[in-house]
């Protein structure tokens, strides 16, 4: 008697598992997406001016207002949660692609990093800063960066 080769989706969990390797989802001032560009106000790059917010400057009297690390700190277990919960609905026939995984994961990254820019207010502005901005938040002046912070899949 024959035997007959079922696949029952096989292959196509395979190729998805193996279209793993290497991929990762990255979120920040990422270059070629607008973190190159020029700041308007300075002759920094956009992904320049967020260096100096996240760690300080001594030279330029400017305290550490650490948005990217703190974000990452404080929601990592829930982007690796989203993760691994896809991972688990990557071994059935019609589960996501790698795509279809990582999206969502990158799109809540890029708000959680929008939101901390947003509503981080330590350490606190000096006042001649405040008048000078019209504004008491730190890391917010033409809202260049915040704009700028978006995501996207590696390989």
């Amino acid at each position: 008697m024959a035997t007959r080769d079922i696949d029952r989706g096989w292959e196509s969990i395979k190729r998805r598992v193996f279209g793993l390797r290497g991929a990762s989802v990255v979120a920040g001032l990422v270059a070629g997406q607008g973190g190159d560009k020029a700041h308007e106000e300075s002759d920094l790059t956009i992904a320049e001016i967020g260096i100096v917010h996240e760690f300080g400057s001594r030279k330029a009297h400017i305290p550490e207002r650490s948005w990217m690390r703190s974000t990452e700190a404080e929601r990592r277990r829930v982007w690796f949660k989203l993760v691994e919960e896809g991972l688990g609905e990557m071994l059935t026939p019609k589960g996501p692609t790698i795509e279809q995984l990582l999206t969502p994961v990158g799109l809540i990254m890029e708000s959680d990093l929008k939101r901390k820019i947003t509503s981080l207010q330590t350490p606190p502005l000096a006042e001649s800063t405040k008048r000078r901005k019209g504004s008491s938040n730190p890391l917010i002046d033409t809202g260049a960066m915040r704009n700028s912070v978006t995501w996207e899949i590696r390989r």
